[in-house]
């Protein structure tokens, strides 16, 4: 996959991070179009690490949420955590990053202006955050997170806030607490409130 060294290193610079094993992030990177397409390459496709990134997604909200108000019942966790890490969100925050420049995708899915679909787009941030999750740890993923969920690269502001949950109220995080400085992504899950 000539040309693509330059490609990488400036979505790291925007990630703000550097991968030990370069391939991880090439692999999230690769729809399954592409992979197929270029098989005798030895191309990989997204699909396994969408996975892990996906389970990685999870548990990121599920433990910022549960930590952030102790007082929530399993309900309304489940529907803020829902709301964070919806396809919709998931596409929003990749678009932050023009994520769909980045991705290697086959013949029909560009002529089709596939790279820019929702669905591929949450997928491929899935399979990036699972690639983190592997090459740098579980902090590191949640951080990236973090940043692409409340400010975008380099702290501009997002082009859409991430989807409020439509029923019930959330509850802000504690300020002075472990989570509400490293995770303010959440504030945007919020329904109403002061600004965190």
């Amino acid at each position: 996959m000539p040309g693509r060294t330059g490609g990488l290193a400036s979505l790291e610079r925007k990630l703000q991070l550097k991968f030990l094993d370069q391939r991880l992030l090439l692999q999230a990177l690769t729809h399954r179009s592409y992979a197929h397409e270029h098989a005798t390459d030895g191309a990989q496709d997204n699909e396994r690490l969408e996975f892990l990134g996906d389970a990685v997604l999870e548990l990121i909200a599920a433990d910022v949420l549960y930590r952030r108000d102790p007082h929530a019942g399993e309900g309304s966790l489940t529907l803020d955590r829902a709301a964070v890490v919806s396809t919709g969100a998931l596409a929003a925050a990749a678009r932050r990053i023009d994520l769909g420049r980045y991705l290697l995708v086959g013949r029909g899915v560009e002529k089709t202006g596939g790279r820019n679909l929702d669905s591929l787009l949450a997928n491929a941030l899935e399979a990036m955050i699972g690639a983190i999750y592997l090459d740098l740890g579980y902090e590191t993923a949640a951080r990236v997170f973090d940043r692409l969920g409340e400010r975008g690269p380099r702290g501009a502001a997002p082009s859409k806030p991430l989807p409020r949950r439509q029923s019930g109220a959330s509850r802000l995080p504690v300020p002075g607490s472990p989570t509400a400085a490293d995770y303010n992504m959440w504030c945007h899950a919020k329904e109403a409130g002061p600004p965190c």
